[in-house]
């Protein structure tokens, strides 16, 4: 069966031993689809020391607010991937400090990925998407949420991707700004299909 269980320690750790619950021991443990945050976390920032976070099944991540706790690659890293059929949906968290050589500095997509009251900002990639590279066949909803000083080297240093279906990409009452790439600072879309503003 399916559970929701509560994050409780901002520490970037995978130890069975401890009575804490880490967002990585979160994301690992494959009975759980729901992951919430303990109020005690409200101001801090989770610095990730084991690379990205990958997830690779459908779960909602809902935290308490983009100004209250942060998701903090630190440089070293991308901070999250998604591999996984369905849909993950991530609210009230920032997602910063990305940096991948490749696309997706923030976040990579490679199915569809819903972001609500979410700050992605910082981050950093080699190709597209420094916020936020979303992939072939995947679909991104960004809805009340700001992008902003995300930095791609080719395109897209908000959002960037390969979209092969119509309205692969949906931005609603959203702030997209100061972002910068060669091509398309803020958005950047390589496709022949209409794609949704």
């Amino acid at each position: 069966a399916q559970r929701r269980v509560g994050v409780s320690s901002i520490a970037d750790v995978v130890d069975g031993t401890d009575a804490y619950t880490s967002l990585r021991e979160a994301i690992a443990d494959t009975a759980v689809d729901s992951i919430t945050f303990d109020p005690s976390l409200d101001g801090g920032r989770i610095v990730l020391t084991q690379g990205e976070l990958s997830i690779n099944k459908p779960m909602t991540i809902t935290g308490r607010g983009a100004d209250k706790l942060a998701i903090d690659a630190a440089g070293a890293s991308r901070v999250m991937s998604f591999w996984g059929g369905g849909t993950l949906n991530v609210s009230g968290l920032t997602i910063t400090g990305g940096n991948s050589p490749d696309s997706g500095g923030g976040i990579f997509n490679a199915a569809n990925l819903t972001l609500t009251s979410v700050d992605v900002s910082g981050n950093v990639s080699g190709i597209i998407g420094g916020g936020v590279a979303v992939n072939s066949g995947s679909t991104l909803v960004v809805s009340s949420s700001v992008i902003h000083d995300n930095r791609a080297g080719t395109g897209g240093g908000g959002i960037g991707g390969h979209i092969n279906a119509a309205e692969a990409i949906k931005v609603f009452s959203s702030t997209i700004a100061n972002n910068a790439a060669h091509n398309g600072g803020g958005i950047a879309v390589m496709s022949t299909h209409p794609t949704s503003y």
